[in-house]
C-alpha cells in the first residue's frame, strides 16, 4: 500500500492518504491528520460505488471547518459538564468549547493532530494501518501521558474494523471514538431521514438544556427513542417530546442491550439501511453506549467534496462511546484509565446489500 500527499497543514506538516480496499469493490480513504476517514465507497445492487461519509475536499477545510467529519475523537469523545471533573481528590479543568462545556476532548483534540503510522496491513487477514499518537501530560489540561493506537482493518469479509488501545502514565479519562457521518445513498445526495435504523438499546440517557446527561436511563418504551424495531429515522424526529427540543432532533446517548454492566463482548449497536440502494451497515462494539446524532446542526454552510451543501439531516453518526459526562457521574461506567492498565475497545462496522423486496 503506497500512501499519497494528501496535503500540508498550516504549521507545515505533511498529511498523508492511505487507501484500504478489499475484493468486493469496497474502498476506505483515511489520512493522518485525525486519524479521518475521508472516504468510504460502497457499491449498490446495481454494483454503482458510491461514497457513504460525509467530509471535505481539502485539508485546509478539516484544519479549520470540520464538525468532526470521520474523525478519532478524544481524549474524551462527547461533553463533560463545565470541563471540569475530579479524580483521586483533585480537580481538573478542561477546555470549555461547546457552551458551557467540554466536547470531543477539547480546542485540540486527537481530531486535530497528525497522527504517525506505525504499521500497514496487506495480507489474508485484509488491508490496514496502525497510527499511533503520543498525547503528552497536561494536553488540553488532561493528566498523564496518553500512548494511543488506533487500527483500521478492512477484511473480504466486508467488515471495517477499529481497534483502540493506550496506556497512560497518571490516572486519567479516556473515551476514544470515530465520528464518521453517514449517508448510505451517497455523500451529497441529500437526507438520511428516509433511513431505516434499528437500535439495541432499551434504554437511553435523557440530556438538560446544555445537553449533558442529568444521571438518569430512562426507557425508550413509548418514546420517539425507540428503535428496536427498525424504523425511519424521520419518525419522531419532529415531534413535540422535550428531549427531542433539547437537541434539535435525535442527539443523545443510548444504553446498548448488554448482559451485564461488566460484560465488554461486542455485540450488535445499530443496524442502519438505505432501502433504494440496498446499502446497509451493522455497527458492533465493546463499548456500553453509542450516540446517535443526527446531524442536526449542519446548516448549509459546508460543502462536500460532491461540491453540494450538507444541510439539517444530510448525515448521521453513530458514535460507539461510554456515557456523556461519565466522570461526574457515579452511576455511569467508569472512563477512568490507570497506570497499570491498558484501554481496548474495539468497533465494527460489517457492509452488506439488503435484498430487493417485491
Amino acid at each position: 500500500m503506497k500512501p499519497l500527499r494528501y496535503g500540508t497543514t498550516a504549521d507545515g506538516i505533511d498529511v498523508m492518504e492511505y487507501t484500504l480496499a478489499n475484493a468486493n469493490g469496497i474502498e476506505v480513504k483515511i489520512i493522518t491528520y485525525g486519524g479521518i476517514i475521508t472516504s468510504i465507497r460502497l457499491p449498490d445492487r446495481q454494483h454503482t460505488t458510491k461514497n457513504v461519509v460525509l467530509g471535505f475536499a481539502t485539508l485546509a477545510e478539516y484544519e479549520t471547518r470540520s464538525p468532526y467529519f470521520g474523525c478519532i475523537t478524544g481524549r474524551y469523545a462527547n461533553r463533560i459538564a463545565e470541563g471540569s471533573f475530579t479524580l483521586d481528590g483533585k480537580e481538573f479543568q478542561l477546555d470549555v468549547q461547546s457552551g458551557p462545556n467540554h466536547l470531543h476532548g477539547g480546542v485540540k483534540g486527537f481530531d486535530k493532530v497528525v497522527w504517525e503510522v506505525t504499521r500497514v496491513i496487506e495480507g489474508e487477514e485484509g488491508s490496514g494501518i496502525e497510527l499511533h499518537y503520543l498525547s503528552p501530560d497536561g494536553d488540553q489540561n488532561y493528566p498523564g501521558e496518553l500512548d494511543t493506537y488506533v487500527t483500521y482493518l478492512l477484511d473480504d469479509d466486508n467488515q471495517l474494523r477499529l481497534d483502540y488501545r493506550a496506556t497512560t502514565t497518571q490516572p486519567t479519562i479516556v473515551n476514544l471514538t470515530n465520528h464518521s457521518y453517514w449517508n448510505l445513498a451517497g455523500e451529497g445526495e441529500g437526507s438520511i431521514y428516509d433511513h431505516i435504523l434499528q437500535i439495541d438499546a432499551a434504554g437511553y440517557t435523557p440530556v438538560d438544556e446544555t445537553l449533558i446527561p442529568t444521571g438518569a436511563i430512562a426507557p425508550v418504551e413509548g418514546t420517539p427513542f425507540d428503535f428496536r424495531a427498525p424504523k425511519p429515522i424521520a419518525d419522531g424526529i419532529r415531534s413535540d417530546h422535550e428531549q427531542i427540543a433539547i437537541g434539535r432532533g435525535f442527539d443523545h446517548n443510548w444504553v446498548l442491550a448488554r448482559a451485564s454492566p461488566d460484560d465488554a463482548k461486542l455485540v450488535r449497536a445499530a443496524v442502519l439501511c438505505d432501502q433504494p440502494s440496498g446499502r446497509t451497515l451493522e455497527v458492533w462494539t465493546t463499548e456500553p453506549g453509542m450516540q446517535f446524532y443526527a446531524g442536526n446542526f449542519l446548516d448549509g454552510t459546508l460543502y462536500g467534496p460532491s461540491g453540494r451543501a450538507y444541510r439539517q439531516g444530510d448525515g448521521l453518526a453513530l458514535e460507539t462511546q461510554h456515557y456523556p459526562d461519565s466522570p461526574n457521574q457515579p452511576g455511569f461506567p467508569s472512563t477512568v484509565l490507570r497506570p497499570d492498565q491498558l484501554y481496548t475497545t474495539t468497533t465494527v462496522f460489517q457492509f452488506a446489500l439488503q435484498e430487493r423486496h417485491p
